[in-house]
Protein backbone atom coordinates (compact mmCIF):
# COMPACT_ATOMS: atom_id res chain seq x y z
CA UNK A 1 0.00 0.00 0.00
CA UNK A 2 2.97 2.42 0.51
CA UNK A 3 4.16 1.61 -2.65
CA UNK A 4 0.80 2.32 -4.08
CA UNK A 5 0.52 5.50 -2.52
CA UNK A 6 3.65 6.80 -3.13
CA UNK A 7 2.58 6.08 -7.06
CA UNK A 8 -0.58 7.99 -6.54
CA UNK A 9 1.40 10.90 -4.89
CA UNK A 10 4.01 11.11 -7.84
CA UNK A 11 1.30 10.84 -10.43
CA UNK A 12 -0.96 13.71 -8.76
CA UNK A 13 2.44 15.80 -8.67
CA UNK A 14 3.44 15.10 -12.41
CA UNK A 15 -0.43 15.91 -13.24
CA UNK A 16 -0.12 19.51 -11.34
CA UNK A 17 3.55 19.84 -12.80
CA UNK A 18 1.96 19.60 -16.16
CA UNK A 19 -1.45 22.02 -15.18
CA UNK A 20 0.71 24.59 -13.78
CA UNK A 21 2.91 24.00 -16.92
CA UNK A 22 -0.01 24.50 -19.03
CA UNK A 23 -1.44 27.48 -16.98
CA UNK A 24 2.04 29.46 -17.47
CA UNK A 25 2.20 28.76 -21.49
CA UNK A 26 -1.09 30.20 -21.16
CA UNK A 27 -0.29 33.26 -19.41
CA UNK A 28 2.22 33.27 -21.26
CA UNK A 29 0.62 33.36 -24.63
CA UNK A 30 -2.17 35.90 -23.30
CA UNK A 31 1.35 38.47 -22.11
CA UNK A 32 2.10 38.08 -25.81
CA UNK A 33 -0.90 38.42 -27.81
CA UNK A 34 -3.28 40.41 -25.71
CA UNK A 35 -4.21 43.72 -27.25
CA UNK A 36 -2.86 46.95 -25.51
CA UNK A 37 -5.24 48.60 -23.64
CA UNK A 38 -5.21 52.29 -23.68
CA UNK A 39 -2.86 52.82 -20.54
CA UNK A 40 -0.03 50.33 -21.88
CA UNK A 41 -0.33 52.57 -25.25
CA UNK A 42 0.42 55.48 -22.95
CA UNK A 43 3.43 53.86 -21.15
CA UNK A 44 5.31 52.99 -24.56
CA UNK A 45 4.63 56.33 -25.88
CA UNK A 46 6.85 57.29 -22.70
CA UNK A 47 9.51 54.67 -22.52
CA UNK A 48 9.69 55.81 -26.27
CA UNK A 49 10.08 59.61 -25.09
CA UNK A 50 12.33 58.73 -22.35
CA UNK A 51 14.87 56.32 -24.51
CA UNK A 52 14.98 59.67 -26.46
CA UNK A 53 16.62 61.69 -23.86
CA UNK A 54 18.55 58.45 -22.98
CA UNK A 55 20.11 58.74 -26.40
CA UNK A 56 20.97 62.91 -26.41
CA UNK A 57 22.47 61.97 -22.85
CA UNK A 58 24.64 59.38 -24.50
CA UNK A 59 25.79 62.12 -27.20
CA UNK A 60 26.07 64.82 -24.54
CA UNK A 61 28.69 62.89 -22.60
CA UNK A 62 30.87 61.48 -25.89
CA UNK A 63 30.88 65.43 -27.09
CA UNK A 64 30.38 63.92 -31.16
CA UNK A 65 27.60 66.58 -32.34
CA UNK A 66 26.97 69.85 -30.89
CA UNK A 67 23.60 69.32 -29.02
CA UNK A 68 20.50 71.17 -30.26
CA UNK A 69 18.13 73.75 -27.58
CA UNK A 70 15.19 71.69 -28.68
CA UNK A 71 17.56 68.34 -27.38
CA UNK A 72 18.01 69.88 -23.96
CA UNK A 73 14.74 70.92 -23.21
CA UNK A 74 13.75 66.94 -23.51
CA UNK A 75 16.55 66.14 -21.40
CA UNK A 76 15.42 68.50 -18.49
CA UNK A 77 11.98 67.08 -18.80
CA UNK A 78 13.39 63.36 -17.91
CA UNK A 79 12.18 63.34 -14.22
CA UNK A 80 8.85 64.43 -15.36
CA UNK A 81 8.65 61.59 -18.11
CA UNK A 82 9.88 59.19 -15.49
CA UNK A 83 7.35 60.63 -12.97
CA UNK A 84 4.85 60.10 -15.70
CA UNK A 85 5.92 56.57 -16.40
CA UNK A 86 5.32 55.20 -12.30
CA UNK A 87 1.63 57.11 -12.75
CA UNK A 88 1.19 55.24 -16.24
CA UNK A 89 2.54 51.56 -14.48
CA UNK A 90 0.13 52.51 -11.20
CA UNK A 91 -2.86 52.86 -13.39
CA UNK A 92 -2.22 50.22 -15.32
CA UNK A 93 -1.59 47.42 -12.92
CA UNK A 94 -4.97 49.11 -11.26
CA UNK A 95 -6.83 48.73 -14.61
CA UNK A 96 -5.62 44.94 -14.95
CA UNK A 97 -2.94 45.81 -17.63
CA UNK A 98 0.72 45.15 -17.83
CA UNK A 99 3.48 47.39 -16.22
CA UNK A 100 6.62 48.80 -18.36
CA UNK A 101 9.04 45.19 -17.83
CA UNK A 102 5.53 43.15 -18.43
CA UNK A 103 5.61 44.92 -22.12
CA UNK A 104 9.08 44.58 -22.42
CA UNK A 105 8.89 40.95 -21.47
CA UNK A 106 6.00 40.34 -23.69
CA UNK A 107 7.77 42.08 -26.38
CA UNK A 108 11.20 40.16 -26.67
CA UNK A 109 8.71 36.87 -26.03
CA UNK A 110 6.92 37.87 -29.32
CA UNK A 111 10.01 38.11 -31.12
CA UNK A 112 11.61 34.93 -29.70
CA UNK A 113 7.89 33.56 -30.77
CA UNK A 114 8.31 34.58 -34.24
CA UNK A 115 11.80 33.86 -34.33
CA UNK A 116 11.15 29.85 -33.79
CA UNK A 117 7.91 30.34 -36.17
CA UNK A 118 10.69 31.67 -39.11
CA UNK A 119 13.06 29.04 -37.99
CA UNK A 120 10.75 26.21 -38.17
CA UNK A 121 9.27 27.58 -40.99
CA UNK A 122 12.40 27.34 -43.08
CA UNK A 123 13.79 23.76 -41.69
CA UNK A 124 10.05 22.58 -43.03
CA UNK A 125 11.36 24.43 -46.13
CA UNK A 126 14.66 22.78 -46.19
CA UNK A 127 13.20 19.08 -44.85
CA UNK A 128 10.52 19.38 -48.13
CA UNK A 129 12.80 20.84 -50.58
CA UNK A 130 15.10 17.38 -49.49
CA UNK A 131 12.20 15.06 -49.70
CA UNK A 132 11.15 16.35 -53.01
CA UNK A 133 15.16 16.65 -54.30
CA UNK A 134 14.95 12.52 -52.67
CA UNK A 135 11.67 11.83 -54.66
CA UNK A 136 13.11 13.16 -58.10
CA UNK A 137 16.49 11.15 -57.52
CA UNK A 138 14.29 7.75 -57.13
CA UNK A 139 12.41 8.66 -60.09
CA UNK A 140 15.35 9.56 -62.51
CA UNK A 141 16.45 6.45 -61.04
CA UNK A 142 13.52 4.08 -62.30
CA UNK A 143 12.99 6.06 -65.58
CA UNK A 144 16.67 4.99 -66.51
CA UNK A 145 15.80 1.84 -65.04
CA UNK A 146 12.99 1.51 -67.23
CA UNK A 147 14.41 3.06 -70.38
CA UNK A 148 17.32 0.53 -70.02
CA UNK A 149 15.11 -2.09 -69.83
CA UNK A 150 12.75 -1.04 -73.03
CA UNK A 151 16.51 -0.76 -74.83
CA UNK A 152 17.13 -4.58 -73.69
CA UNK A 153 13.55 -5.59 -74.84
CA UNK A 154 13.98 -3.87 -78.07
CA UNK A 155 17.29 -5.48 -78.43
CA UNK A 156 15.94 -8.66 -77.88
CA UNK A 157 13.34 -8.06 -80.11
CA UNK A 158 15.85 -7.14 -82.57
CA UNK A 159 17.92 -10.23 -81.96
CA UNK A 160 14.76 -12.56 -82.69
CA UNK A 161 13.62 -10.38 -85.81
CA UNK A 162 17.31 -11.62 -87.31
CA UNK A 163 17.23 -14.85 -86.24
CA UNK A 164 13.05 -16.04 -87.86
CA UNK A 165 14.73 -13.83 -90.76
CA UNK A 166 17.97 -15.78 -90.84
CA UNK A 167 15.39 -18.70 -90.56
CA UNK A 168 12.95 -17.76 -93.33
CA UNK A 169 16.16 -17.24 -95.79
CA UNK A 170 17.55 -20.15 -94.70
CA UNK A 171 14.48 -21.78 -95.93
CA UNK A 172 13.98 -20.28 -98.75
CA UNK A 173 17.21 -20.98 -99.81
CA UNK A 174 16.58 -24.32 -99.23
CA UNK A 175 13.56 -24.98 -100.53
CA UNK A 176 14.81 -23.93 -103.98
CA UNK A 177 18.31 -26.08 -103.93
CA UNK A 178 15.43 -28.82 -103.17
CA UNK A 179 13.22 -27.58 -106.29
CA UNK A 180 16.11 -27.37 -108.40
CA UNK A 181 16.87 -31.60 -107.24
CA UNK A 182 13.40 -32.26 -107.75
CA UNK A 183 13.54 -30.54 -111.66
CA UNK A 184 16.48 -31.92 -112.29
CA UNK A 185 15.67 -35.72 -111.17
CA UNK A 186 12.86 -34.83 -112.83
CA UNK A 187 14.70 -33.95 -116.51
CA UNK A 188 16.91 -37.03 -116.08
CA UNK A 189 13.96 -39.25 -115.98
CA UNK A 190 12.49 -37.56 -118.91
CA UNK A 191 15.76 -38.27 -121.32
CA UNK A 192 15.85 -41.75 -119.69
CA UNK A 193 12.13 -42.45 -120.94
CA UNK A 194 13.12 -40.82 -123.83
CA UNK A 195 16.42 -43.12 -124.57
CA UNK A 196 14.47 -45.77 -123.45
CA UNK A 197 12.05 -45.07 -126.27
CA UNK A 198 14.20 -44.28 -128.65
CA UNK A 199 16.64 -47.44 -128.29
CA UNK A 200 13.21 -49.24 -128.13
CA UNK A 201 12.69 -47.81 -132.06
CA UNK A 202 16.10 -48.26 -133.36
CA UNK A 203 15.39 -52.26 -132.39
CA UNK A 204 12.02 -52.22 -134.19
CA UNK A 205 13.32 -50.19 -137.07
CA UNK A 206 16.62 -52.88 -137.27
CA UNK A 207 13.69 -55.96 -136.86
CA UNK A 208 11.83 -54.04 -139.58
CA UNK A 209 14.87 -53.64 -142.20
CA UNK A 210 16.22 -57.53 -141.23
CA UNK A 211 12.81 -58.57 -142.10
CA UNK A 212 12.69 -56.47 -145.42
CA UNK A 213 15.81 -57.75 -146.55
CA UNK A 214 15.36 -61.19 -146.04
CA UNK A 215 12.10 -60.92 -147.72
CA UNK A 216 13.77 -58.91 -150.60
CA UNK A 217 16.73 -61.95 -150.89
CA UNK A 218 14.13 -64.13 -150.89
CA UNK A 219 12.04 -62.69 -153.40
CA UNK A 220 15.57 -62.64 -155.29
CA UNK A 221 15.94 -66.12 -155.18
CA UNK A 222 13.09 -66.89 -156.19
CA UNK A 223 13.14 -64.28 -159.54
CA UNK A 224 16.89 -66.41 -160.18
CA UNK A 225 15.31 -70.04 -159.86
CA UNK A 226 12.45 -68.91 -162.53
CA UNK A 227 14.93 -67.49 -164.51
CA UNK A 228 16.71 -70.82 -164.60
CA UNK A 229 13.32 -72.67 -165.11
CA UNK A 230 13.02 -71.02 -168.39
CA UNK A 231 16.23 -71.51 -169.94
CA UNK A 232 16.48 -75.26 -169.05
CA UNK A 233 15.16 -77.15 -172.42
Amino acid sequence: ESSKQMQQTASAAEESAREAAAEAHRQEMEMIWRPLSFAEKNILKARKKLREVEKIEEAMQSGEKKIEQTQLEKVKKKSQLLAELQTLEERSSSQGGRTLEQLELAEYLRKQHEEKTQAAIHIQRVVRGHLVRIQLEHQYEEDDAAAAAAAGSSNVNEREEETISSKAKESSSNSKAGEAEAAAAEAAAAAAAAAEEKGKQQKKDEKKAAKEEGQAKASSKAEAAAAKAKQAP
